[in-house]
């Protein structure tokens, strides 16, 4: 028998995510526990995608995290444009 060390600790130990829950309730669980900050937990979950084992957890942490990484690239426009609005031009016909 041979042991096997466990390299990935993860920084937030006990986020309470479940991969039985609902899709929201899952999200919002993990939003808590990364005090409100989407790309942490992006990044946690999609970590815990990675190194699991179960197919069905890491469908579901996949899932959440690209689900975060969304919402953050939206809240990070719109914090760029706010401070440079976005110029549309002639050259960007698709944009008007």
């Amino acid at each position: 028998m041979t042991t096997q060390t466990k390299w990935y600790k993860p920084e937030v130990q006990d986020t309470g995510w479940k991969k039985h829950m609902a899709p929201a309730e899952r999200r919002e669980m993990a939003l808590a526990a990364h005090g409100g900050d989407q790309l942490s937990a992006a990044k946690s979950l999609m970590a815990l995608s990675n190194v699991t084992t179960d197919r069905a957890t890491q469908k579901a942490a996949r899932a959440d995290a690209l689900y975060f990484y969304h919402r953050h690239s939206i809240v990070r426009a719109q914090e760029i444009h706010a401070i440079r609005p976005l110029r549309i031009t002639a050259k960007m016909p698709l944009l008007r």
